[in-house]
């Protein structure tokens, strides 16, 4: 599924094919076949490969993003907010 998500992107793939005489200096046919083909940007199997700490953040109207996880507790930033103290009170509930 997130293979499918991701999309595909345009490549152009070209082959050329060399014909003629073996023994000659110089082959006397050169065919050149260029393609424009589609590919997907990330396959089945790639997903499945994706190291633990990375991932793939997709947002609406935008091209995927490839990033990092952040490990929360090791993070000094991050590790500075899990400090504040949760609040006792939420006013909820009071008329």
């Amino acid at each position: 599924m997130l293979w499918k998500m991701a999309g595909t992107a345009t490549v152009e793939h070209t082959q050329r094919q060399y014909s003629g005489n073996r023994l000659a200096v110089v082959l006397q046919n050169v065919n050149t076949n260029e393609q424009i083909v589609s590919r997907s940007l990330l396959t089945a199997d790639e997903c499945m490969r994706l190291p633990p700490e990375d991932e793939l953040v997709f947002v609406a109207g935008h091209a995927p993003i490839y990033a990092k996880k952040i490990i929360y507790y090791e993070d000094p930033e991050f590790a500075a907010r899990c400090a504040i103290a949760a609040p006792v009170e939420t006013g909820r509930g009071k008329d």
